[in-house]
């Protein structure tokens, strides 16, 4: 149970932390628009509070220093694992906290014998799914919407991010339950996309997207679902990897597809863009590190 809700905090303390990096993205490309429309708004009674610059993506001295403190605390419990081994007299559970090596976890997971490339890490891609907060702010109080709208309108978002030239009639990453990615040098990397071959029933399109795949398998030029120029992510619960770290490959080229426990495994040779930058780094607060080695109170 602890494991469950110290998972469930790093998993929503990780996807806001990935939201405030967007959110910093559009202020500063919206910094330059004319700053007279500020004039005509009025002043808000909780304006300068974190709460509210945190609301409306406003990039304040506390809003930073909330950012970091979040980083540090990310840091430090990275790859804890609590297990409850007993109970006290009084009822209370007894917990053991230990450190995973996320490295050593690589060695149990299962690889095709198609490639030998030594295996780096493994993406889990579980869709990340619309709040009911967020979707309550987009419906009226007597308005009901049945399924089909509910899927029109709240759109899930991947860990995987796939750039594209050319719009596909199926989109790889809606499909995709995990990516390893395999060294093959030190500038390249092997991207195996792992789709299940049984139907999933909470994704309505899976099964038309593998009748689509297997017919693209021994001609992959009569489709345009292999047509991906680059695969981006950030770390989180990665295995082989700390969580917030960003990778970006491109120039993928189509490699092949197998079937393997499972799934079709739909490989890329991709070239490394971005190779593990830690998110962490830039927005590094020296004289808070300060503090927080040297035990000063808040």
């Amino acid at each position: 149970m602890i494991t469950r809700l110290k998972d469930f905090f790093i998993t929503k303390l990780t996807l806001f932390l990935m939201s405030i990096s967007k959110i910093e993205k559009e202020t500063l490309t919206n910094q330059n628009k004319s700053s007279n429309d500020n004039k005509n708004n009025d002043r808000r009674a909780t304006q300068g509070q974190l709460a509210d610059s945190l609301l409306n993506g406003e990039i304040t001295k506390e809003v930073e220093n909330f950012r970091w403190r979040t980083y540090k605390i990310l840091r430090q419990i990275e790859g804890l694992e609590s297990t409850i081994i007993g109970y006290d007299d009084d009822g209370f559970p007894i917990v053991e906290t230990k450190k995973i090596n996320r490295k050593e976890s690589l060695s149990k997971i299962k690889l095709d014998e198609y490639d030998n490339y030594e295996l780096e890490m493994v993406v889990d891609n579980t869709p990340i799914t619309v709040s009911i907060a967020d979707t309550l702010k987009t419906i009226n109080d007597d308005e009901l919407i049945d399924e089909i709208q509910h899927n029109a309108n709240f759109k899930n978002t991947y860990p995987l991010t796939i750039k594209r030239k050319i719009i596909s009639s199926f989109d790889i990453e809606k499909y995709t339950k995990k990516l390893n990615v395999r060294i093959i040098d030190n500038n390249k990397r092997l991207l195996e996309f792992y789709i299940s071959k049984y139907p999933d029933i909470e994704n309505k399109t899976h099964k038309l997207f593998i009748n689509k795949l297997k017919k693209t398998i021994d001609n992959p030029n009569s489709s345009n679902i292999f047509n991906i120029d680059s695969v981006y992510f950030i770390t989180n619960k990665t295995i082989g990897v700390v969580d917030l770290l960003e990778f970006e490959f491109n120039n993928l080229i189509y490699d092949k597809t197998i079937e393997f426990d499972g799934y079709y495994v739909v490989k890329f040779v991709g070239e490394i863009e971005k190779n593990g930058l830690d998110l962490t780094n830039k927005y590094l607060n020296e004289k808070l590190e300060i503090k927080y080695d040297n035990k000063v109170k808040k």
